[in-house]
């Protein structure tokens, strides 16, 4: 299987690396941080993936730099991934990208993403800019942001933080009666 590693075939490649995850075998980690730099973005993504799962730092240095790098399908792609990594600095990442401008259907699609991967972390950081961003009002792209608000307040209930169960009990006293609404079937 390693012979075959520099196969010109992505497909092909990607597959021996998912024989390799099933061997396990410590020492093919050094074969795989070598796969990191393959030129195709599924390859490298099933490097990372695969890293993540044997807990070796270099799959969290390459889920980094895909949070925050500049290509919007690898920043998706290791949103999605960022639960399996314990590196505080994926955390960051992840609220940075909520903290972002814009509302563009891939910018929504990231902030999306990027609030349940917080919550699937339950890193209790993430709180205050959760709140922060509830307490937000936009003049423009309203009804994206409260698409945001609403996953938002979904996700709460997932962090064991005692804010997260304040930050639902002050919306469910909210003015916006569908937040309000969504917070008071979060909290029962």
């Amino acid at each position: 299987v390693l012979a075959r590693l520099e196969d010109k075939r992505w497909y092909f490649v990607r597959n021996l690396l998912i024989i390799l995850k099933h061997s396990m075998d410590p020492e093919l980690t050094e074969h795989l941080r070598q796969m990191a730099g393959h030129p195709h973005p599924k390859v490298r993504q099933k490097v990372t993936k695969i890293l993540l799962a044997t807990g070796d730092p270099e799959g969290d240095r390459l889920l980094l730099n895909d949070l925050t790098g500049d290509n919007p399908a690898f920043r998706l792609h290791a949103i999605q991934q960022a639960e399996r990594s314990s590196h505080p600095d994926v955390a960051a990442a992840l609220m940075g990208i909520l903290q972002r401008k814009g509302f563009s259907p891939e910018a929504l699609a990231e902030k999306k993403a990027s609030i349940r991967a917080l919550a699937d972390l339950g890193d209790a950081r993430a709180i205050p800019v959760l709140e922060r961003f509830m307490k937000k009002w936009f003049l423009f792209r309203h009804a994206q942001a409260m698409e945001l608000k609403k996953e938002i307040i979904r996700t709460l209930v997932r962090y064991r933080e005692k804010g997260a169960v304040e930050l639902l009990e002050q919306i469910k006293k909210s003015m916006n009666t569908s937040l309000s609404a969504l917070a008071s079937e979060q909290l029962s």
